[in-house]
């Protein structure tokens, strides 16, 4: 089995896991409201921008403070609330998948 068959497998079972199609619903309500759509995909940027860049500690302390009031803004809306609680279940069955893999490759 070659590498890209071994990847669509494992997309196939994370798409069907109950946390991707709960997250899959919870999108698709969230994008009917653009403004709250297009406020927590600035978020999600903004969070992103936390990882892949190469910041001062400043710059990260800064970016966080930015977060963590604009998730106490967000999450007073449902959609946007519902959307956060999703990504978060998703993001855990995803590690706990990752998690299963590297544990049955462990060397003795």
């Amino acid at each position: 089995m070659d590498n890209s068959k071994a990847v669509q497998e494992a997309v196939k079972y994370l798409k069907n896991t109950d946390e991707f199609v709960s997250l899959t619903q919870i999108n698709n309500s969230l994008v009917k409201n653009p403004n709250i759509n297009n406020s927590v995909r600035q978020f999600l940027k903004k969070q992103d921008s936390l990882y892949n860049n190469n910041l001062t500690q400043s710059q990260s302390q800064f970016i966080m403070e930015e977060l963590k009031r604009d998730y106490e803004n967000l999450s007073q809306y449902p959609e946007a609330r519902n959307y956060f609680e999703a990504l978060e279940k998703f993001n855990s069955r995803l590690t706990q998948f990752i998690s299963e893999i590297t544990n049955s490759i462990k060397l003795n």
